[in-house]
């Protein structure tokens, strides 16, 4: 077997407007039927994502938001690779009612028209974040935490490298 891993995005990947359809589903499953692995890696928060997906079970690992959350769906435990969400900064969002919010446990994330007064926020509180646009959305990420980073992290829990995985 050549490849041992198969890492895949979700929202316009495998998903088509935040559905997985049937097909792909189907391709996912004859995958690890090869007995390789499935990691999904995904922006989203696990609620974000249990909104519109119900297949968990699919995957040996899942990373979640943008790389800080890996979770194991055969446990269901999940290991953060990162600081919590800064209270402070959820609630001072949460004042300004900025919409949309959504809140992971270290992630959080809004509107891309919104990135002013995020920096603003930001800048106040003196929090050493960074940003990370994906199409008309940004999130709020701890330092040295990415897809690849979270990815990484999944591939170790499975015994595997980037180099072994191949």
């Amino acid at each position: 077997m050549r490849f041992r891993v198969l890492a895949c995005d979700y929202d316009r990947t495998i998903a088509l407007n935040a559905v997985v359809p049937d097909a792909n589903r189907r391709a996912l499953r004859e995958v690890a039927a090869t007995g390789r692995r499935l990691v999904l890696v995904t922006g989203r928060t696990m609620t974000e994502l249990l909104d519109v997906f119900d297949e968990l079970r699919l995957f040996d690992r899942i990373v979640l938001e943008n790389g800080a959350v890996v979770h194991d769906p055969a446990r269901g435990a999940d290991r953060l690779l990162a600081p919590p969400v800064s209270a402070a900064l959820v609630a001072e969002l949460e004042r300004l009612r900025m919409q949309p919010l959504a809140v992971g446990r270290a992630i959080c994330a809004t509107a891309a028209q919104n990135e002013r007064q995020l920096m603003a926020v930001l800048g106040d509180l003196r929090l050493d974040l960074k940003l990370s646009y994906n199409r008309d959305s940004v999130m709020v990420l701890p330092a040295g935490i990415s897809k690849a980073t979270g990815f990484n992290a999944a591939l170790g829990e499975l015994g595997s490298s980037r180099r072994t995985s191949r």
